[in-house]
């Protein structure tokens, strides 16, 4: 004999039990607490049928990480029943998604400006590294300075003369510049992330 298990805390449908014959009574079947006689329908995905008043009621059930579509934060959803407004269990598959009602749709523009600034700091990196190996020890190039120096188009050294060491790192922005400018120009996400910011620019 067959007997349907449920939860105490919310009814849900746990599984099949096989009923024990009572060793007092032959013939009598144990019925253990949270279960009934009664078989449950079929259900599909994300339904779970639920035992309420003596019988069962499929719900939906989605219970697991739902994002918001606003936000993109994940969050856990407890309960069964149906997704929250503002949410959905489909995981954006980037930070550049939006939701459009019914499905994620990548926002290239934004997921190519991102890339951009990422090209851009990794460019500003490696002309800051050739630039300290220019100057050695007399003065340690901070990314702020190269970044005034890219501005006004000037270099600088500690004690504020042309020091020969200049020539070298005006060749470094000089080659910095116009590679800033390429990068800037590329209209795909696959052009900036081909572009090798040791190689691609002509430094000196």
């Amino acid at each position: 004999m067959n007997l349907y298990s449920y939860s105490k805390i919310n009814n849900e449908f746990l599984g099949v039990l096989q009923a024990r014959e009572d060793p007092k009574t032959p013939g009598r079947f144990l019925h253990p607490a949270n279960t009934t006689e009664v078989e449950p329908p079929g259900f599909g995905v994300n339904e779970i049928p639920v035992f309420v008043s003596g019988a069962w009621i499929v719900k939906p059930d989605y219970r697991g990480v739902i994002y918001n579509t606003t936000t993109l934060e994940p969050q856990a959803l407890e309960d069964i029943g149906e997704i929250p407004a503002g949410f959905t269990d489909i995981e954006p598959p980037s930070q550049f998604h939006t939701w459009d009602a019914t499905e994620w749709v990548l926002d290239l523009a934004a997921e190519l400006l991102s890339t951009k600034e990422s090209k851009l700091s990794e460019l500003k990196t490696e002309g800051l590294s050739r630039m300290n190996a220019v100057y050695s020890d007399d003065v340690f190039l901070t990314v702020g300075m190269v970044e005034i120096l890219i501005d006004i188009d000037a270099t600088y050294d500690k004690s504020g003369s042309v020091a020969p060491r200049l020539v070298s790192a005006n060749a470094v922005l000089t080659a910095f510049k116009p590679a800033r400018d390429a990068i800037n120009e590329l209209t795909t996400k696959a052009e900036v992330d081909a572009y090798d910011v040791v190689t691609d620019p002509v430094w000196p």
